[in-house]
């Protein structure tokens, strides 16, 4: 077992340290492209429109790294393009600013930038005149359509969206820009879809979806087949959204999209979730998570924590669901996302209300009626988006240029500090897995010390056992021994007692002989010498007479004598010599004990007393 789980962590730190190397090859990548568009911004000095565009050109591509460092290349292009009155360059640099803001959520203050985007473009088309920049300048113009609808969108306006969508795909059929009417149908389908009206929503997304594919736009149709995937999704058609999610991870895969593999992940795992296959669902989310991790986005984030709430929730671990709801929450809380706040909030409440912790259950359902009531009725407030929109387009050259300069070699830094925690983070594991190692072997060292001297000690207590029971047999042999030393010693101090009287009196040796005769007797017979015997045996055999009385009340004192010295394994010589009687009387004394005793013929009289003894 504990060479299964060291696989599975070298497996699980291998796949860690290749993720590592991959996010700090694009890292490397997109640092080399940086350099180079700052290369040709520094060369084209003298050249303003070369410069302004390549500001836009660095400002796209930093956007979803760095919304921030977008946002100061973008009105850099701004400030050269208004200079030198390049009303096509302003549209554009408008355009960067808006998606800039777009990607931070402060969707009102785009929409104002896409305005003046708009407007830009409406002072520079009566002054073209080449057929080619007028095209130019109309896809420009449902380009920063297309933007403005996305920014409707995302604050749950879906009338106005579709309405901006729709002059999109005007705009894009005039410019015969084949992919952005694929996208302006797919977002009318999205708007419909969140309206609920679904097959209105199906129908746009297979138009745009026939679009992509003859425009060979392999990007546009992996966008389109995750539409169509979602629609049969909320048609409850399960089986189809899979099939198309499918087919669209396998373009962004292709292509290494992986910001948009990202929300082709989460889909699917939502569709897997619908079919109850848990396990396919968990390994789409941790893959979705990864990626969004190299590419952060808050509406991955959020729409992460909403699924992974929904699978904890299906394996029933309230807790874990209650955690992760609760941040998607809180996140779209801090943005102001109306549409995911009502869904979280509602699944909150139903959580707390089946774990009857009402008081939450009641707080959450006040904020789901809130939500619910204002979702479709907020209106954009101009005014205060403008005040919020404040540009310094008339900074200096030079702070903008240490400014990037700043930033370049805060990246560098950054870098640096990422390679570093990586081998700190290796250095770690190793020495966590070694001391893990040293210690599995010392726990092992110390459970194997602990049965020996468990067995040592087991026989040690054996010993000692048959060393008390060796002691104890021997203690009773001398106990027997001095027994009988005694009575012999007492006899022969009387004998010698009645001796000396005979020799002080010689003269009636026939008396003092019949005298001697009946002491030796009496010594041989007293009772007193027997309680005596009885007393000293019962020091050693403290129950005997006692268990004998229990099987048979009625014995004599005779009986008792007998048994005693059974039980001191005297044979019936020894035991006829002890009681001064003959071996015949003896063994008809041992017949008539087996008789009071009840025992039968196969019983063996000396062993039964010895039991007795021992029980």
């Amino acid at each position: 077992m504990g060479k299964y789980y060291n696989s599975i962590w070298n497996t699980k730190l291998y796949t860690f340290i290749v993720c590592c190397l991959l996010l700090l090859n694009q890292l490397l990548i997109a640092h080399n492209e940086t350099d180079s568009l700052l290369t040709i911004v520094k060369n084209s000095e003298n050249n303003p429109e070369q410069q302004s565009q390549a500001y836009i050109d660095l400002a796209w591509k930093l956007l979803y790294l760095s919304s921030d460092s977008s946002l100061v290349f973008g009105e850099k292009a701004l400030m050269i393009a208004k200079k030198h009155e390049q009303y096509l360059l302003i549209a554009e640099a408008y355009n960067i600013i808006g998606a800039a803001k777009t990607i931070q959520s402060k969707f009102d203050t785009a929409l104002v930038i896409f305005q003046l985007g708009l407007n830009s473009t409406n002072i520079a088309l009566p002054k073209l005149k080449d057929s080619t920049e007028i095209n130019f300048l109309k896809k420009r113009i449902a380009g920063i359509l297309a933007n403005m609808s996305n920014c409707y969108y995302n604050k749950s306006n879906y009338t106005q969206s579709i309405h901006y969508y729709q002059f999109t795909a005007k705009a894009a059929i005039e410019s015969k820009t084949k992919w952005l009417e694929s996208a302006a149908y797919t977002g009318i389908a999205t708007c419909y879809q969140e309206l609920k009206k679904y097959d209105l929503s199906l129908q746009y997304h297979k138009r745009s979806l026939q679009l992509a594919i003859k425009s060979s736009d392999s990007l546009n149709t992996a966008e389109s087949f995750l539409s169509v995937g979602k629609a049969y999704m909320l048609m409850n058609e399960k089986g189809k959204s899979k099939e198309y999610f499918l087919k669209a991870i396998e373009i962004y895969e292709n292509l290494g999209e992986d910001y948009f593999l990202k929300f082709a992940y989460l889909d699917l795992c939502h569709s897997y979730l619908k079919l109850d296959k848990l396990d396919s669902a968990l390994i789409f989310l941790e893959k979705s998570h990864s990626l969004t991790q190299k590419y952060p986005e808050l509406q991955a984030e959020i729409y992460y924590h909403n699924l992974y709430g929904n699978y904890l929730l299906l394996i029933s671990d309230f807790k874990g669901a209650i955690k992760h709801y609760t941040i998607s929450y809180q996140l779209s809380e801090r943005y102001n996302w109306d549409k995911y706040k009502e869904g979280a909030s509602l699944k909150l409440v139903n959580i707390f209300e089946e774990l009857k912790q009402y008081d939450s259950a009641f707080k959450y359902l006040v904020i789901n009626r809130a939500i619910s009531d204002s979702i479709f009725s907020k209106e954009s407030d101009k005014r205060i988006a403008e005040l919020e929109v404040k540009y310094q387009v008339d900074r200096k050259e030079l702070s903008i240029k240490n400014l990037v300069e700043q930033k370049a070699k805060d990246a560098q830094l950054r870098l640096l500090l990422f390679v570093l925690l990586i081998v700190i983070f290796i250095s770690s594991v190793i020495v966590i897995t070694s001391y893990i190692i040293r210690r599995k072997k010392t726990k092992q060292l110390h459970k194997t010390e602990k049965k020996l001297l468990a067995i040592e000690l087991e026989k040690n207590l054996v010993e000692q056992q048959h060393l008390t029971e060796d002691i104890e047999h021997k203690t009773k042999q001398l106990t027997t021994h001095a027994l009988n030393m005694m009575q012999k010693n007492k006899l022969l101090q009387e004998v010698n007692g009645s001796i000396a009287d005979i020799i002080k009196n010689p003269e009636n040796l026939e008396f003092s002989f019949k005298k001697l005769k009946r002491q030796i007797n009496q010594s041989i017979k007293a009772d007193n010498d027997w309680e005596v015997f009885k007393l000293y045996f019962e020091q050693i055999n403290s129950s005997f007479f006692t268990k004998l009385r229990s099987i048979n009340p009625d014995l004599t004192t005779h009986d008792l004598r007998l048994c005693a010295l059974i039980k001191l394994n005297l044979n019936i010589k020894e035991t006829a010599a002890v009681l001064n009687l003959s071996p015949n009387s003896i063994k008809s004394a041992r017949y008539k004990l087996r008789k009071r005793l009840d025992l039968r013929t196969e019983v063996d009289l000396s062993e039964y007393i010895q039991e007795i003894g021992d029980s």
